[in-house]
């Protein structure tokens, strides 16, 4: 009887002192932590702030597109600008006062001619063509707004120069099927001088009207200057 109590009493010690040991969470064989202790995730650094936006971030420069180097089997050609240039032409041109403008008005409109009266010809309408933008310009700088009415004046003369001009420009293009070269000569004598007064109404401002009959005027003088080579 007293073997049985002993034996009873020491299974109840034992199975007291694994309970203690199983559900003790402090020495859990499951290593968990205590309910006092907080918890973070693994790998996740404490106290991170979300970012509302991203700062500015560093321009980077851009890669330089490489340059390839010009075959040496095919190197560059220089043309020079007269390379194109009719000699005769260029010959015309040579004897106005203005060659350089001669051969940038004529040259574009004669289409493979460079006989002296096809070159008159493109001449006279290259500056008749000038003249009409003139004429353009005048009008509508007379109806902006802010003028004085001294340059509204000024500028309703240069628009009646142009207009004059170009009828001066038509009587001598009407001149010119019968080569009647003494019309021709007064009517564009009178283009330059009908010009001139509006260059001389502009004297001494700054107005983009003064280079267009300034360029009018040229033009026209170098027309003149072909005529005098047609005999």
């Amino acid at each position: 009887m007293h073997t049985m109590e002993s034996h009873y009493y020491h299974t109840l010690f034992f199975i007291s002192f694994f309970s203690l040991i199983i559900f003790n969470p402090s020495h859990s064989i499951y290593g968990q932590h205590s309910s006092s202790e907080p918890s973070l995730p693994l790998d996740t650094p404490p106290n991170l702030q979300p970012v509302s936006s991203p700062g500015p971030q560093p321009e980077l420069s851009p890669t330089p597109t490489p340059t390839l180097a010009p075959s040496s089997e095919h190197p560059p050609v220089s043309v020079p600008p007269s390379t194109n240039i009719d000699p005769t032409i260029e010959k015309i041109c040579a004897s106005t006062d203005y060659p350089d403008l001669c051969l940038s008005t004529v040259t574009p409109l004669l289409k493979g001619k460079n006989d002296i009266v096809s070159v008159l010809e493109v001449a006279i309408k290259a500056s008749t063509n000038s003249t009409n933008l003139g004429l353009i310009m005048a009008k509508k700088l007379a109806n902006m707004p802010g003028n004085t009415p001294e340059m509204v004046s000024i500028l309703n003369d240069c628009t009646n120069s142009y207009d004059t001009a170009l009828y001066n420009f038509r009587n001598a293009m009407d001149a010119f099927p019968g080569r009647d070269i003494g019309t021709m000569n007064t009517m564009l004598s009178a283009v330059i001088t009908n010009v001139g007064d509006c260059e001389d109404g502009l004297s001494g401002m700054d107005s983009p009207l003064s280079n267009c009959a300034d360029k009018v005027i040229k033009m026209t003088s170098n027309c003149l200057a072909i005529i005098s080579l047609i005999h």
